[in-house]
């Protein structure tokens, strides 16, 4: 999955050219966003684990293994969190908000609106 065009594909349904994009390209453009985020990470760690790039069967395990919920309290847990550079705790925060608004925009009943600035 490339998350460079996951993101491009995000930021086309936003600004498809309407004055105001309907709700349905707003809730696909977070939940894509949100899969850019989450595959880059799979990506990195793959890299990181097996040799950058490599794409062999130890990379596609890796790179399969990485799981929304463990990672969401990875980043959530603030002890650890705080042993990082700012940057690193930026990321974090921005992964557990990010899936809010993916959970949010897959899940939220009808009649429940997101902003464009979400």
């Amino acid at each position: 999955m490339n998350s460079r065009d996951l993101l491009e594909t995000a930021r086309r349904l936003v600004e498809s050219g309407a004055v105001q994009p309907t709700q349905t390209d707003l809730r696909r453009a977070v939940s894509t966003a949100y899969y850019a985020l989450f595959h880059c990470v799979a990506a990195a760690a793959a890299d990181l684990l097996t040799g950058s790039g490599s794409h062999s069967p130890e990379w596609h395990q890796v790179y399969r293994a990485l799981e929304h919920g463990k990672a969401r309290s990875a980043c959530q847990q603030q002890g650890v969190m705080q042993m990082f550079p700012r940057e690193v705790r930026t990321f974090g925060d921005t992964f557990i908000d990010l899936q809010k608004a993916r959970q949010q925009a897959d899940y939220a009943h009808e009649g429940q609106y997101l902003k464009p600035d979400v």
